[in-house]
């Protein structure tokens, strides 16, 4: 299959061409995305870069969504329609556009500038003229003109615009040497309307018009040129120029054949303008004014810095520097405190130290006692509480703290490693903190980023923060900074560290502050030599000490450290101070404990012990551990246990690792919880390899699944399940099938573990060929056929889940065991969770599974009860609805199951939507939907489902722009590019409500019938949104007139009379009912119309829903003859539809009135 040539043209406009054909690209933003990765020329641009090209420094909730639209819908642009790999390639920490061998005219612009300006230093003419014509053939504009005021495109096109005049330059200079006079002077009249002061510019022009016969004109450029610098600048020429002129005057034989050499002996060559060198002189200049050496080559961002702290300044303020290790972040951090206290303000700085098993919160128990309280007090979690209420408590007693300490500057370093509840509390902090005067400034190392970090860097751009780069210094200020620790330093000594270093102001200092000798012989391979020499000058008995220091982390407890070493604090204090006078420790100034100068020189310290030698010793920190009681304590041992091996005893580092893993549970911390059974399974494995004991291994592993499901990480426990199922069954390992299989009955909570927006994929492979590979074994069969069959829920032949699941339950029959009825039970209720057509059997099956003894009664109590609250709502049971929601909540809080909550918490949204408590909505909505992103359940779909929810009750507006990341122009550009993403049979099963919705606020009635017929043509069984969907659709039917397809809607929804129509967990559209009335009235059936508005009216009534019985008045004032009272129902409808806060009931009011 032959592959299609694209070409890409970001010179002017943005154009892609495949295979010669213009390529539709689609919305300004999803144009974006584009222009932001072509300048990335193959490079990976990080997602946070291209959300910052398409929304720059606000981001809207769902910008992560959207973006992935974009980029699914570019990624089917661009490939052609045989099925090539597309060329945007996901690369983490986000996409890369392969160019390969596709043309790109800035690549062919900057090349054929380049091999032009070789042949113009060459004198050779034809190959110039011709390379520079090809070159300008290629300028249609500047770089992405419809970008190019916007930051990220400005400075590489300014940069670009400046090659395109040199290569114009040359291509005047050309003609000139091939003695077409006219053409160069036609050429360089057009050019110097571009830059009418640029003086090579002018110089080219004097010279064409010399040449050209017409001196006087020459010189009339030149004095009209000399006005308008000292004018407008108050400049002189420069001396080229003036040369040029003088020449000119004199009528000199030199310039006659100019740009060819002089032919006669002794002639000398005319000097013309430089084109860059005034420039970079006058910038380098400019720096070594600007920036002393304590900060050489800071300038900029100490500037930055010190806007924070200017006399206007009000409220909170939120800064972030981001780079690799030793740039310079924290010596920056540094002269923000300097500056804080030089206006009146505290300065705290708190580190995030680099070591496993710190406990959560341990920054913040550095803050809270430098602020004078008790960390215990602010920290401690409230007893009788759920989790997320529990977090927030803690969070709300470090706001007041921090509050009643402002004005304050406040340093958090090291940000890369903080755990994750300090990372989710300084989230928080951005998001609320506005009012105090508070200023709060992370350090991060951009390459240790972790996830916790990347949303803690989202949530300080959306709250108005600034996220400043801090890059490496250039040859001369690597200078600089070399001559400000050594003043013994050669030109060549700072050419060399520059290149070595790459310019890291702390790898150049480290090397600065070798004696000179040593400097002069050396020729390190990396800096981490230099670092090690500095160490290598210490005493053995110091040498020992730091070794130790090392392996405990940055900041050294000296009485502990002296217990590890069996010797005196005295004794140990001393070789500390002895490292302190070389600069490898520092000691506090508060609080009087040591801690190493920089990360760096504690990774060289430590790894430069031998290995045996360092898992010794780490496994004598863990042996002194053992007798220590505190915070963090057993976590430590855990982790200096897990550095000992092999030296260490396996059984005694996977029970510490237990041990470990159980207090993080008990402190509500999963991800610690999940982290150390991951340590102590890996461990386990890779030490006892093919003797391991099948059943200890298992139980780490179900272990470590259940932590990370209880953590939100649903889809690594996807990916984890199978990858081990796939072992199990090449291992013909039944027994660890089965429990693997298990634990994706519960791995979605009430909702079923496959994502409504995926294609089947590898793991149901894995399970199809587990279930045929264990046929005989009915024991791992319950677990394997039931999880393929909740994989199968949105299959289009319902008979495939449905056939799963009687085999499943023919395979508990034959094990005969309570566990595996459950199973095998909750599988069903899951396969089914909200699909209407079943909602009275999960009922049923709720209380069959309920009254099961079974291992896991407990968490499938939680689940059941959650299922129950869609079933439930369903029916128009609101009483049982809310209990079971009540009763979820608890068992969820109680059992620490935050995927169950995130989905009760949608429940909770939907519930108020019902009841036109649409303030309330809206924020269960926000909360929903960041809890919902914090648990790795998938969120595709479920924002537009809520949306759409929503929407069937109110406008949209607001909320829309807020999620989606649009604005009111752009709601059906990303309802369009969604679509165009996504298969068929999703838009049909997923969109087509929430699409035809946001279409009719817009007034794209087209749109709407579009949706409708794709829904009603695609011939889907049940799902959980199919009723929703429905009945949002027959309304549109009914609003359009469409009678053609009130006959198949009134057909779907009528065994579904007197019931609500649900999404789900995540959204309540209102009674089946009011849509069926508006049918029947459509096709003129008034009494099957006024039977179905009366039942719609008493299930409003019953289960108090002031909006639907607002709408229900609607319907019944419609139906009313003209006349006062008419005229007073729809007046009082417009009136209750403006207090309850729904515009789309009160415009349809103010419509029927005329």
């Amino acid at each position: 299959m032959n592959e299609s040539m694209r070409e890409y043209r970001a010179l002017g406009p943005l154009t892609v061409l495949r295979d010669g054909v213009l390529v539709d690209l689609g919305s300004p933003k999803q144009r974006a995305v584009l222009a932001a990765l072509l300048l990335g020329r193959g490079a990976v641009v990080s997602r946070d870069r291209l959300m910052d090209a398409v929304w720059g420094d606000q981001p809207p909730p769902a910008a992560g969504t959207s973006l992935q639209a974009y980029i699914s819908n570019l990624r089917r642009l661009l490939r052609d329609s045989g099925g090539e790999a597309s060329p945007i390639q996901r690369v983490s920490p986000g996409y890369r556009l392969d160019l390969g061998d596709d043309a790109f005219d800035v690549a062919d612009f900057e090349r054929l500038a380049h091999t032009a300006q070789d042949a113009r230093r060459e004198n050779r003419w034809d190959d110039a003229l011709g390379l520079s014509a090809k070159a300008l053939d290629l300028w249609r504009g500047g770089l992405l003109a419809e970008f190019g005021d916007l930051e990220w495109v400005a400075v590489p096109a300014a940069a670009l615009t400046e090659t395109w005049r040199g290569v114009a330059e040359i291509h005047v200079t050309a003609l000139l040497a091939k003695g077409e006079i006219t053409a160069a002077l036609g050429e360089i009249a057009s050019l110097r309307s571009t830059d009418v002061l640029r003086e090579r510019g002018v110089w080219l022009h004097m010279i064409a018009l010399y040449r050209a016969g017409r001196a006087a004109e020459s010189l009339a450029v030149f004095a009209a040129h000399t006005r308008a610098i000292g004018d407008e600048l108050g400049l002189d020429p420069g001396v080229e120029l003036s040369e040029l002129q003088g020449a000119i005057l004199r009528h000199d034989p030199e310039i006659a054949a100019w740009p060819r050499p002089p032919h006669w002996p002794g002639a000398e060559e005319t000097r013309e303008p430089a084109v860059d060198d005034a420039a970079s002189i006058a910038m380098s200049d400019e720096t070594r004014r600007a920036a002393p050496a304590p900060l050489v080559g800071r300038a900029a961002l100490v500037q930055r810095i010190a806007g924070l702290y200017t006399a206007d300044r009000i409220g909170t303020r939120w800064l972030a520097l981001v780079g690799p290790a030793g740039i310079g972040k924290t010596r920056l951090a540094q002269e923000a405190a300097r500056l804080a206290e030089e206006h009146g303000e505290t300065a705290l700085w708190v580190r995030c130290p680099d070591a496993e098993g710190i406990p959560a919160w341990w920054p913040l128990r550095q803050l809270c006692r430098s602020l004078g309280a008790d960390p215990d007090d602010v920290l401690s979690i409230p007893a009788g509480v759920d989790a997320d209420t529990a977090r927030f408590a803690v969070y709300e007693r470090v706001q007041a703290v921090l509050e009643a300490a402002a004005p304050l500057t406040v340093v958090v370093d090291d940000v890369q490693w903080a755990d994750a509840m300090t990372a989710g509390l300084l989230g928080y902090l951005a998001s609320v903190m506005t009012q105090p005067r508070l200023t709060v400034l992370l350090t991060v190392r951009e390459e240790e980023a972790c996830a916790a970090t990347l949303r803690l860097r989202d949530a300080l751009v959306r709250a108005g923060g600034d996220v400043l780069g801090v890059s490496g210094l250039t040859e001369n200020e690597v200078a600089d900074l070399v001559r400000a620790v050594a003043d013994d330093l050669s030109p060549t000594d700072a050419a060399e560290i520059a290149v070595r270093t790459g310019g890291n102001p702390l790898f150049v200092t480290e090397y600065a502050r070798l004696p000179a000798s040593e400097r002069a012989g050396m020729m390190p391979e990396a800096v981490r030599s230099v670092l090690g020499r500095r160490l290598d000058t210490l005493d053995p008995p110091v040498r020992e000490v730091i070794g130790y220091a090392s392996l405990l982390g940055e900041d050294i407890d000296v009485s502990f450290l002296a217990r590890v070493m069996d010797r005196s604090t005295a004794d140990v204090a001393d070789c500390l101070d002895e490292a302190a006078d070389e600069r490898i420790v520092v000691w506090a100034s508060s609080g009087g404990q040591p801690e190493f100068a920089h990360g760096l020189l504690r990774e060289q310290a430590a790894a430069s012990l031998a290995p045996l030698r360092r898992c010794r010793m780490h496994q004598r920190i863990a042996d002194v551990l053992g007798d220590v009681d505190g915070v963090g304590a057993t976590e430590a041992r855990a982790g200096h246990l897990l550095e000992a091996l092999p030296v260490a005893d396996v059984d005694a580092v996977v029970r510490a690792c237990r041990a470990a893993a159980e207090q993080a549970s008990a402190r509500w911390d999963s991800e610690s919880t999940a982290h150390w059974y991951e340590r102590a399974l890996t461990t386990y494995e890779s030490t006892v390899g093919g003797d391991a004991d099948v059943g200890v291994r298992d139980g780490l592993l179900v272990a470590m699944l259940r932590a990370n499901a209880r953590a939100g990480r649903a889809q690594h426990v996807l990916d984890t399940v199978c990858s081990r199922l796939s072992d199990a069954v090449a291992d013909r390992s039944g027994d660890t099938a089965g429990r693997v299989a298990r634990t994706l009955l519960r791995a979605g909570g009430g909702w079923p573990w496959m994502s409504p927006a995926e294609e089947p994929g590898e793991l149901h492979a894995v399970l199809e060929q587990a279930a045929v590979t264990f046929e005989g074994r009915p024991d791992a069969l319950v677990g394997i056929l039931g999880a393929l069959a909740i994989g199968n829920c949105y299959h289009r032949d319902a008979e495939v889940p449905a056939g799963l699941l009687r085999r499943a339950d023919e395979a508990a029959a034959a094990v005969g065991d309570p566990d595996a009825f459950a199973d095998a039970a909750l599988a069903r209720l899951i396969t089914y969770s909200g699909v209407a057509s079943h909602a009275t059997e999960q009922v049923a099956l709720a209380r069959r599974i309920a009254e099961l003894p079974h291992a896991d009664a407990d968490v499938d109590a939680v689940i059941t009860d959650s299922v129950i609250t869609m079933a439930a709502f369903t029916l128009g049971d609101l009483e049982s609805t809310v209990s079971h929601m009540s009763r979820a909540i608890v068992g969820s809080e109680r059992m620490r199951l935050p995927v169950l909550r995130a989905q009760l918490r949608w429940m909770e949204m939907a519930l108020a939507v019902w009841h036109a408590d649409f303030d309330l909505a809206r924020e269960h909505f926000r909360v929903a939907m960041t809890v919902h992103r914090q648990t790795e359940l998938y969120v595709a779909g479920s924002g537009m489902l809520a949306l759409m929810a929503l929407a069937g009750q109110q406008g949209v507006g607001e909320l829309v722009d807020e999620v989606l990341g649009t604005d009111e122009s752009g709601r059906m550009d990303w309802a369009a590019a969604t679509v165009a993403a996504s298969p068929d049979n999703q838009v049909a099963r997923l969109m087509a409500a929430g699409v035809a919705t946001v279409a009719w606020t817009q007034g794209d009635e087209a749109t709407v019938r579009e949706m409708i017929e794709i829904w009603s043509n695609d011939d889907h069984p049940m799902f959980w949104t199919s009723l929703a969907q429905a009945t949002v659709l027959a309304d549109l039917v009914a609003e359009l007139g469409l009678v053609d397809h009130a006959a198949g809607f009134l057909e779907y929804l009528a065994p579904f009379a007197g019931c609500i129509a649900t999404v789900g967990q995540v959204g309540c559209v209102g009674p089946v009912d009011l849509a069926l009335a508006r049918l029947h009235y459509l096709i003129d059936d008034a009494v099957a119309g006024d039977a179905a508005l009366d039942r719609a009216r008493e299930v409003c009534t019953s289960a108090l829903s002031p909006s639907g019985l607002l709408r229900c008045r609607l319907v019944e004032a419609s139906r009313m003859p003209g006349g006062p009272a008419r005229e007073a129902a729809l007046a009082a409808v417009v009136e209750d539809a403006r207090g309850l806060g729904l515009p789309r009931v009160e415009a349809s009011a103010r419509a029927l009135r005329g």
